[in-house]
């Protein structure tokens, strides 16, 4: 059994692949499983990674290239690789990305010198070159964590924590389907199973803005999609708290996120079938969002307007007004 199981999704990253690959396989970890998953890409992605191994003949034994029998998400390319992977501990890293070339050693050599069933480190984003250093401490408690999670001030990224692979395999984890807060929905079923914490305050992965993700495509059809993926899993969060107290304890920043999302499609509610989203998403719960302390007085007139179906004159005009 290997020490480290890496999980990588791959599709349409031709440009990164290699940068990623070979960052993985410089690591100074030596005892690792690597697991690219190939979600059907439609590039030379693979045949790249392959090109990239020969230059790696120690890791080749190490190295799984699974295909998808036909392309499905990261979402659910995630989930195919827990049930695959065969390691101790699990980790997971987007193919558009790169890692430390210690990281993996660090984050292991940490999770067993205190026996614990998670480690977090910090991060740096990398946008146009330049380089923005994340931190995020674990929070002290259980319920601080999952509060912090849902309200995103602890970031729910899966590729800056290790985890025992048995909490990723626990027959109770319901897996997401859709590819927008699927790490958020995940790592919510995570954090509860998991009793001991370690925290690396370095940052080991980066992440690289890539214009072209799904979370930066902004056509209507994509707008629509994000917003129906966020709303499922937001369900799997919610029945994943398991009992009426907990929900209680969460609603308010279960409340902003609805929300939240619902924005999403304000630009667009003249399209009958995404101001039906906007009004029958989250049935009954106009005067929740109008009376919650957590939504701004600006997020509530914004909302009004998008249901009074103004939304996108009053941005047409105020577009207009300071171009």
């Amino acid at each position: 059994m290997a020490k480290v199981g890496v999980i990588v999704p791959v599709y349409g990253v031709e440009k990164y692949i290699e940068r990623c690959a070979r960052s993985l396989f410089e690591q100074t970890l030596e005892d690792i499983e690597y697991l690219f998953i190939d979600d059907c890409t439609p590039d030379r992605s693979i045949e790249i990674l392959q090109n990239v191994l020969e230059d790696y003949p120690q890791r080749k034994t190490q190295v799984v290239i699974h295909r998808m029998e036909h392309n499905s998400g990261q979402a659910v390319v995630r989930e195919r690789g827990t049930q695959i992977i065969k390691s101790e501990y699990v980790i997971h890293c987007d193919s558009d990305d790169y890692v430390d070339a210690n990281m993996y050693k660090i984050l292991y050599d940490k999770a067993i010198e205190g026996d614990y069933e998670m480690v977090v480190c910090d991060y740096a984003t990398i946008t146009d070159g330049v380089v923005s250093n994340k931190h995020c401490p674990v929070p002290e408690s259980k319920f601080d964590c999952i509060s912090q999670l849902l309200s995103h001030q602890f970031p729910s990224y899966m590729w800056n924590k290790l985890v025992k692979r048995e909490i990723y395999q626990a027959t109770d984890i319901e897996w997401p389907k859709g590819n927008l807060w699927e790490d958020l929905a995940t790592m919510i079923q995570v954090i509860q199973k998991v009793e001991r914490i370690a925290y690396i305050n370095t940052p080991l992965y980066y992440y690289c803005f890539n214009p072209r993700s799904i979370v930066n495509n902004k056509s209507k059809e994509n707008i629509v999609q994000n917003f129906l993926s966020r709303r499922e899993n937001m369900k799997i969060m919610i029945k994943s708290l398991s009992n009426k107290a907990l929900i209680k304890t969460y609603s308010d920043i279960i409340v902003d996120m609805k929300f939240n999302s619902l924005q999403l499609l304000y630009p667009y509610v003249n399209d009958r079938k995404i101001y039906d989203l906007l009004l029958f998403s989250y049935p009954n719960m106009v005067m929740t969002f109008l009376l919650s302390r957590h939504v701004t007085i600006r997020s509530k007139i914004l909302y009004i307007l998008a249901l009074m179906r103004l939304y996108p004159v009053v941005l047409s005009v105020l577009k207009i007004k300071f171009r």
